[in-house]
């Protein structure tokens, strides 16, 4: 994480991967767990549906939660939707250390969607598991997700959804 400045304000950005719905599945299950133990060092913590859903037993919830369960998202609607929320708060995106949570295989799709934006984060290190049971055939294995990257990727190329 890069080191922020006295005006600076830190943000925290959690991107889901698949689900077991209504479940929020075992990705999002671990993503939750690290979520819990980091959001507190941040000024703002915003997660995805899935991921706030496995962390409702703890307190405090993340500031904003986007989406609902069994609603489908794509990483550049959510972004969009975390912006727009941080945007209503005059939170300054030029002003911000931005961090992500998200699976290593989702980190490169989510920073060509963030650029789109103009707006520049650094991936909190973490061994996310696929998750086998996922609902969402891309987020089982590494050979479905790279599949899922080159179907995705072209879906996300054709609508102008990533910033290149």
């Amino acid at each position: 994480m890069r080191r922020s400045g006295p005006t600076m304000t830190s943000i925290l950005l959690a991107y889901s991967w698949g689900h077991r719905y209504p479940q929020p599945g075992l990705s999002n299950e671990f993503m939750a767990g690290e979520l819990t133990r980091l959001k507190g060092r941040y000024d703002f913590c915003l997660a995805q549906i899935e991921i706030a859903e496995a962390m409702k037993d703890f307190e405090p919830p993340p500031d904003h939660i986007v989406g609902k369960m069994g609603e489908y998202l794509n990483t550049y609607e959510v972004t969009s939707l975390m912006l727009a929320w941080l945007k209503l708060r005059n939170v300054d995106l030029e002003n911000t250390d931005i961090a992500v949570v998200c699976h290593a295989t989702h980190w490169r799709g989510c920073q060509l969607v963030l650029r789109k934006f103009g707006v520049t984060a650094c991936r909190l290190s973490m061994n996310v598991p696929y998750d086998p049971d996922s609902a969402h055939w891309y987020t089982r294995t590494p050979w479905q997700a790279f599949c899922g990257k080159i179907v995705h990727g072209v879906a996300y190329l054709v609508r102008g959804q990533l910033g290149i």
